[in-house]
């Protein structure tokens, strides 16, 4: 008999839905990035999620905004409940969200196409995975708790045996015009049979077919004697293999273990909610090559290289702030918020939420667009009194602008972006290293279709 126990049971709650019908408005950018097909999957798949910490509600919430059917949320904790309840049945109104924290049984899988476990026991994490693997259950494991909780993060994905991918890299397929055709066996690429078609003569078009890959997983149980591991960071290859192991090879680890164990940043939770959401639509449509099998995730560099040595002021406090505190020490608690940033983002509406989320935040908006014809909005002093700026706008120009910018007054800059599936991000700090205009290594001339959409500004915009 599988169960899964969980500590306060309390009352069971659901959204109301919508019509099942793909509404392709409401949709439009995800109905681009991932296809039709990808879509329907999603608009009829149950997924259930274990939400024992802020990473299962991070998850939920990334997977209700996709659009599946249904989520089922079981969590061990009513304030949890309350705090969150209200806030994401509002995203997304063709979702069917319920809370519960009943035993996480055979009953409560075997509807379910997508199990996410978060931050569980060791001995459920076998037990319901195994279980999963069995029956044929598609199983996420996220974890932040039993290893290197500050700064590391371990998720693990078992689709089961014979999944398969049906595009691997997500990519439009590669189109080329033909100027000739080769009868030798020595082929750039091969043709079935060339015997049927006439002597080559002139014109003609090739496209790639892309193929499916079929994917075989081995259980949780299976995989911790036996690992496969994705590499996520190819100047840090050794370190997955260490974190694997508990740490039990590697003494630094274990010092930094014990001084911030208790530590949680909200960034790193985030980070790995994505990358765990992103897995459950791999689990879902087939679309793109999952994590075969585990990903360990670790920003270590982010601490002090001498810890043992530093001067490193605990936290004494209970703040909101109290878990990062924990990591970094309070002074740097303080640093950080004496700090002031640009944010460039496209929403005033963003901008009162943040107010709402954290009041001890100073926001001030600016609606004005960053350029030439704007400079004496942001002249010397505005530059001056920033300690850097993070750039997420949508066209290299604004790019190129803003980093002038901060080349010339010395500020740190952060800049992201996306495109369909893909994202980028590269930290520019002065003297340090080189500035965005540097290099231009994009081959890519898309247009980001939220850009076409909502925020044109040059006249190819306008041509689809």
């Amino acid at each position: 008999m599988l169960s899964y126990r969980r500590k306060k049971p309390f009352a069971m709650s659901t959204s109301s839905i919508k019509s099942c019908e793909i509404d392709e408005d409401y949709y439009s950018r995800q109905f681009y990035a991932v296809g039709s097909a990808a879509m329907s999957n999603l608009t009829n798949a149950h997924v259930l999620v274990a939400a024992t910490s802020t990473l299962g509600i991070e998850i939920a919430k990334n997977i209700i905004l996709c659009g599946v059917k249904s989520v089922l949320i079981n969590v061990d904790d009513s304030n949890q409940v309350e705090i969150a309840h209200k806030k994401l049945l509002k995203l997304n109104d063709y979702v069917h969200v319920t809370w519960a924290s009943e035993i996480v049984n055979e009953e409560f899988l075997e509807k379910t196409k997508v199990c996410v476990l978060t931050n569980a026991t060791f001995d459920d994490q076998i037990k319901i995975g195994d279980y999963c693997h069995k029956y044929g259950i598609k199983f996420i494991n996220a974890n932040t708790k039993d290893f290197l909780r500050f700064l590391s993060r371990q998720i693990f994905c078992d689709f089961g045996e014979n999944f398969t991918a049906y595009d691997t890299n997500g990519e439009d397929p590669l189109t080329q015009v033909i100027s000739d055709i080769n009868y030798n066996e020595e082929d750039t690429f091969k043709i079935n049979d060339k015997r049927i078609f006439d002597i080559y003569e002139i014109g003609g078009i090739v496209t790639q077919v892309k193929k499916s890959e079929v994917i075989n997983f081995r259980s949780f149980s299976d995989s911790i004697l036996n690992p496969e591991m994705l590499c996520f960071d190819f100047a840090k290859m050794s370190n997955a293999a260490n974190l694997h192991l508990l740490f039990q090879l590697n003494k630094r680890w274990i010092e930094l273990f014990s001084k911030t164990c208790q530590g949680d940043l909200c960034a790193i939770q985030t980070v790995i909610g994505g990358i765990s959401s992103r897995e459950i639509i791999k689990a879902i449509t087939g679309n793109f090559t999952p994590i075969k099998q585990f990903l360990y995730f670790d920003a270590i560099e982010c601490l002090p290289e001498n810890m043992s040595q530093s001067n490193l002021s605990l936290s004494t406090r209970k703040s909101r702030y109290y878990s990062q505190e924990i990591v970094f020490g309070e002074d740097f608690q303080e640093k950080l918020e004496r700090s002031k940033y640009f944010l460039k983002i496209k929403s005033k509406v963003a901008a009162e939420v943040i107010k709402i989320i954290n009041s001890d935040i100073t926001i001030n908006d600016y609606v004005e667009n960053f350029g030439l014809k704007t400079e004496e909005i942001y002249n010397d002093h505005f530059f001056e009194s920033l300690h850097g700026i993070i750039d997420t706008s949508n066209n290299r120009k604004t790019h190129q602008y803003i980093d002038n910018r901060c080349v010339y007054y010395r500020k740190p800059l952060v800049y992201s972006g996306t495109l369909a599936v893909k994202a980028n991000t590269q930290v520019i700090i002065p003297f340090l290293t080189e500035c965005y205009s540097s290099t231009d290594d994009s081959t890519n001339t898309l247009v980001p279709l939220d850009c076409i959409a909502n925020w044109p500004f040059v006249i190819d915009h306008t041509v689809v």
